[in-house]
């Protein structure tokens, strides 16, 4: 399966990302989403999507939890987060300890965590 985004710039540092499944602007003068916490926000809803999957599977009643990311930044260059941290709220769902660092695990498939992880080839092509 592959993915392809279109991101185009609209002036400025505004910015228009868009899929076949839908769109959003980033700022990074900070008017929107700026384009780290995109990142950041990839990064949680994959993790959220993975939340939910492991929840229906083990038939845990689960309501709306929350996901906060913060992220630090190397100091220096190249820049890169050196640092990031999710916390979880489940919002007062009833799991066990097992279930708790079954659903940790279950996190890892992530595809957005492994890529971070793993350090992918990014190839850029200039036309």
């Amino acid at each position: 399966m592959s993915y392809k985004v279109e991101v185009k710039n609209r002036g400025g540092m505004e910015f228009t990302a868009k899929s076949e499944h839908g769109e959003f602007r980033i700022d990074a003068d900070g008017k929107a989403i700026e384009p780290l916490e995109t990142l950041l926000a990839a990064l949680g809803s994959c993790a959220g999507v993975y939340i939910r999957k492991y929840a229906q599977s083990a038939n845990i009643q689960m309501d709306l939890f929350t996901i906060d990311l913060e992220a630090e930044l190397a100091k220096g260059f190249p820049s890169y987060f050196k640092k990031i941290r999710m916390t979880i709220d489940l919002n007062g769902a009833v799991i066990s300890d097992l279930q708790k660092n079954a659903l940790l695990q279950f996190i890892k498939n992530c595809p957005v965590l492994n890529t971070l992880e793993n350090e992918p080839a990014v190839e850029t092509v200039l036309v």
